[in-house]
């Protein structure tokens, strides 16, 4: 169990570090939008652990773990994907 709280929370500082990214991106490019999804994916990931127990009973804790694994890696290649529209190769 020590493990997957290790795990947990490698994703959890690479997601907190692309949300800043997303945020950094808005703020630089003028655009609105993208505060706005960085605070929805924030909430959809916060929400994930309060749901997920509520929709599935059993091994919830892996399905947290999951979703969170999924949008961390997800908008990590969403930023290095933001990183070449930047010019930064």
């Amino acid at each position: 169990m020590v493990f997957i709280g290790g795990i947990e929370r490698i994703f959890a500082i690479l997601l907190h570090v692309g949300l800043s990214i997303i945020v950094m991106y808005g703020v630089f490019s003028s655009k609105r939008g993208y505060y706005l999804l960085a605070l929805t994916l924030h909430f959809l990931v916060n929400a994930s652990a309060v749901l997920v127990p509520v929709w599935f009973s059993a091994n919830h804790l892996l399905l947290i773990e999951l979703f969170l694994i999924v949008i961390s890696l997800g908008l990590f290649f969403y930023c290095l994907k933001l990183k070449k529209v930047w010019g930064m190769s």
